[in-house]
């Protein structure tokens, strides 16, 4: 399953939450099974975005955090470990393997498979915080606009298919000669 399929069913569930605290007034927690199974993902988002967005999380949920400028800071405050739990996580369901994921943040591999776990039994768990934490940040690299370089192609004719002259006097006229 792709980030765009997972994200979208993230945006769904949330919108659902939504409608049901509103019509009944209590909270709901909706996982998705399967879904967070990693796969290797070949149009996957740079690592420092999910970073950013998971760091962009933690301060807005916790100002106190305000000066962490990356993941590469330690501290074994709850908070901050759950939001850098989510990002191994989603890195790791993004197609980044361990290694690569704690290289970026200079940690060992066996910290970000103890990352994972931990995230895994939050869900499990259906843990409110945490399940927030992971669902906001899926919802917000899903609304990330960026420019994948994949889908930038080279245009070899930089020629128009057609030319067209405009006269000029009472009324413009257009006229379209092909170039062929």
């Amino acid at each position: 399953m792709s980030i765009e399929e997972l994200s979208s069913m993230h945006n769904a569930i949330a919108r659902f939450e939504k409608r049901f605290k509103k019509q009944f007034g209590e909270e709901v927690t909706v996982l998705i099974g399967t879904a967070d199974s990693p796969k290797l993902n070949k149009n996957r988002v740079a690592i420092r975005i999910i970073e950013r967005i998971a760091l962009r999380n933690l301060t807005e949920n916790y100002p106190a955090f305000k000066s962490i400028k990356n993941f590469k800071y330690r501290t074994r405050k709850v908070q901050y470990m759950m939001h850098l739990q989510a990002f191994c996580i989603i890195a790791y369901i993004e197609g980044y393997n361990k290694s690569e994921i704690a290289r970026y943040i200079e940690r060992n591999h066996a910290s970000i498979i103890n990352s994972i776990d931990q995230a895994e039994n939050y869900l499990y768990q259906k843990w409110p915080e945490y399940v927030k934490i992971h669902s906001n940040t899926l919802i917000q690299l899903n609304n990330y606009v960026g420019i994948p370089e994949n889908n930038i192609k080279k245009q070899n004719n930089t020629q128009p298919s057609t030319n067209t002259i405009l006269l000029t006097g009472k009324n413009i006229i257009a006229y379209n000669i092909s170039a062929e």
